[in-house]
Formats: C-alpha cells, sequence, structure tokens
C-alpha cells in the first residue's frame, strides 16, 4: 500500500509548480496594482522555487527572470533588470529551438524598456524591432502584445528625439522623465 502511494505521488504534478505559477499571478497583480516590493517578493519566491526544482535552462526558470525584470524596469532600476534580461535570453537560447516563441517577445520587449531607460536607444529600438517581429509573426498585427510593443517603439523613438535636442547638461540624465 505505501509503495502504492509513493507512485502515485510520484506521477501527480509537484506541488511547487501550482505554487510558483501562483506566485507569478499574485506578482501580476500586485504589480498592476504599482504594489512594486509586493510584487518582487511574490516573484522571487516564484522564482527561488524554480530554483530549486527545475533544471537552469528550464522556460519557466526564464520566464522568472523577465518578471523580476519588469519590476527592476517599474522601479527605474534598468541595471538590474539588464542583468535579469540578460539571463532570460541566455536561457531562451539554450532552451527554445523554434524561431519565433511568445517568450523571445516577452524578453525582447523588456530588454527595450530597460534600455529605453538607459538612454541607450539605439539598442532599445533593435530590441523592440525584434520583439514586434516575433509578436507579429506570432500573434499578427490586431493582438494587444503587439500594439504594446509598438506603442514602445513609438515611446522610444519620441524620448530619443527629445534627448537629442535637449540642451547638453540635461543629457546628463540617466533616465528620461517622459517614461510612463
Amino acid at each position: 500500500m505505501r509503495e502504492t502511494l509513493r507512485n502515485d505521488l510520484n506521477k501527480c504534478p509537484t506541488d511547487y509548480e501550482q505554487v510558483a505559477k501562483d506566485y507569478d499571478i499574485i506578482g501580476a497583480i500586485l504589480h498592476r496594482l504599482n504594489q512594486l516590493e509586493d510584487a518582487l517578493t511574490s516573484y522571487f519566491q516564484a522564482h527561488s522555487l524554480r530554483m530549486k526544482h527545475l533544471a537552469p535552462l528550464h522556460l519557466d526558470y526564464a520566464k522568472s527572470h523577465n518578471n523580476v525584470a519588469t519590476i527592476y524596469i517599474a522601479k527605474r532600476n534598468f541595471k538590474e533588470a539588464l542583468k535579469k534580461l540578460d539571463e532570460c535570453s541566455s536561457i531562451l537560447k539554450h532552451s527554445i529551438r523554434e524561431p519565433y516563441h511568445a517568450a523571445y517577445v516577452s524578453c525582447e520587449h523588456s530588454k527595450a524598456e530597460a534600455l529605453m531607460g538607459l538612454n541607450l536607444f539605439g539598442e532599445a529600438i533593435e530590441h523592440g524591432c525584434t520583439a514586434l517581429e516575433n509578436s507579429l509573426m506570432i500573434y499578427g498585427d490586431k493582438h494587444q502584445t503587439t500594439a504594446a510593443i509598438e506603442k514602445t517603439l513609438q515611446l522610444i523613438y519620441t524620448q530619443q528625439w527629445e534627448y537629442e535636442n535637449r540642451p547638453i547638461e540635461e543629457n546628463k540624465n540617466t533616465y528620461n522623465e517622459f517614461h510612463p
């Protein structure tokens, strides 16, 4: 009887998978409510569970890096966001074989936002265009994700123009106040 129960437990999905997903959902809700510290804590809890239980190149682990990065972007901590996004990109390059994937879209879009925050507009445009190309291939031109990326690209171009047309002493800022 004990052996049967043990085998049944091994067949069931582990609790950590659902708990990590729940932490992601809570983090997303808190992010939308602009409770960034609590959202970050929730995303880190999901990240920690995945770090303990998943292979380092698992797709869900990459998504955890991206989730944490989105909070860093909202907190205007762009350098930390880029570190997490570089980890996300590295995992995606090793774990996804298909040329177009939703995880690439999300990671590239986040990179564009972080680079825009650092006034690295050329790189931001490059990553934004990559995100847009992937989004168009996956979702098409009428999808919410595609529209959000297009809006980000418009914002990057606007901020680039504003940044380049300011008096030189104002260009020393590391963050452009026009960012939402």
